[in-house]
């Protein structure tokens, strides 16, 4: 059906600013909406705010901020009913077929870098929510002529319930945790790093949690700060990681430089392997790689190494791997783990 709105555009002088001013108005001359070849079909008004339409919602702000909330509870898994409800209570809205939409599309937000901080900010009031406790951490653009911020951008978030407080008194302080940071758990590419500790029935349970952008010494040292102020009494005696440079670097702080740091066997059997079938040193490519059986009886000498009960077994087992290494790959093995052997090795750590 042919509409018979119309509409007259014209250069003409804004009465309501001072001065000669011109500009580019709209009239419509028309405003029905209907057919202009049957004048006895049902026609209506346009509506005067034209975001009312369907079409136009997602440009209302909003909306937008609908669609951040949404993807954050998507993210979750929580159902239309429950996110509606959480919603509806900062009077905002969005539809069913959008939200569970979100998952494929993700209009609400962009991916990757550009889209960190905003998820960082929908998570706060989710957090709240859900009952949890958290502490944020702000970077700010200052202004070179004033030295006031004029800006600021969310960094990092650490949160923790109050049930996770409890345990890590019972079983972290003065005695042990794990520290390790998963990728791929979200669209926008954060980072969660676990504070990990176990009980005394040998069950692990995750003491305090944060999404960071990497695995920098500023964001290891700020949820291990949160950690101080929230969650142990004590530091733990020990604190088992993987042999990323930021946590090592961070734990060389105040109270935390007793604490000491285990190098987890997995994390290094996991590199050794990585080493090998990559077949490439860290700048330089070998003059020659292993072949797939060298390559086999290599890998399988890690394991006993890293599992060595005696000091003279571990003499045994580091021979054992180093006949089989290329000359250049000695090198790494001897910077890499042997240099570090009291700090994983089982006849050092048990």
């Amino acid at each position: 059906m042919r509409c018979g709105w119309s509409i007259r555009v014209a250069w003409r002088q804004l009465i309501e600013h001072v001065g000669l001013v011109y500009g580019w108005v709209a009239t419509l001359t028309c405003t029905k909406h209907g057919d202009p070849d049957n004048p006895e079909a049902h026609a209506h008004d346009f509506v005067a705010n034209p975001l009312a339409y369907i079409g136009h919602q997602d440009r209302l702000p909003e909306a937008k901020e609908a669609a951040a909330e949404a993807y954050a509870l998507r993210a979750t898994r929580e159902t239309y009913l429950t996110a509606q409800r959480q919603l509806s209570a900062r009077e905002l809205h969005i539809s069913k077929k959008k939200y569970y939409g979100l998952a494929r599309s993700l209009s609400g937000l962009p991916s990757g870098a550009e889209g960190q901080p905003r998820a960082l900010g929908a998570l706060e009031p989710l957090l709240h929510q859900h009952g949890f406790e958290y502490r944020s951490r702000y970077t700010y653009t200052i202004n070179p002529e004033s030295g006031r911020p004029i800006a600021r951008s969310l960094q990092q978030l650490v949160f923790w319930l109050p049930i996770q407080v409890d345990l890590a008194q019972r079983f972290i302080t003065d005695f042990g945790c794990q520290m390790d940071a998963t990728f791929n758990t979200n669209r926008s590419k954060l980072l969660l790093a676990i504070i990990t500790g176990v009980t005394n029935t040998g069950s692990s349970f995750p003491a305090m949690q944060s999404f960071i952008k990497s695995e920098s010494q500023l964001d290891w040292a700020f949820l291990l700060e949160s950690a101080q102020q929230k969650l142990w009494k004590r530091p733990p005696k020990v604190i088992v990681a993987d042999f990323g440079k930021g946590l090592a670097a961070a734990l060389l702080v105040g109270q935390l430089i007793t604490v000491v740091l285990q190098y987890c066997q997995w994390h290094a059997a996991k590199a050794m392997k990585k080493r090998i079938d990559e077949g490439i040193q860290t700048k330089v490519k070998r003059p020659y790689g292993y072949s797939a059986e060298e390559r086999k009886v290599v890998k399988e000498l890690f394991w006993p190494y890293l599992k060595s009960e005696t000091v003279a077994e571990l003499e045994v087992n580091r021979k054992a791997v180093l006949d089989k290494l290329h000359p250049c790959d000695k090198v790494w093995f001897q910077t890499m783990y042997v240099e570090k052997e009291s700090q994983m090795i089982t006849c050092y750590i048990r």
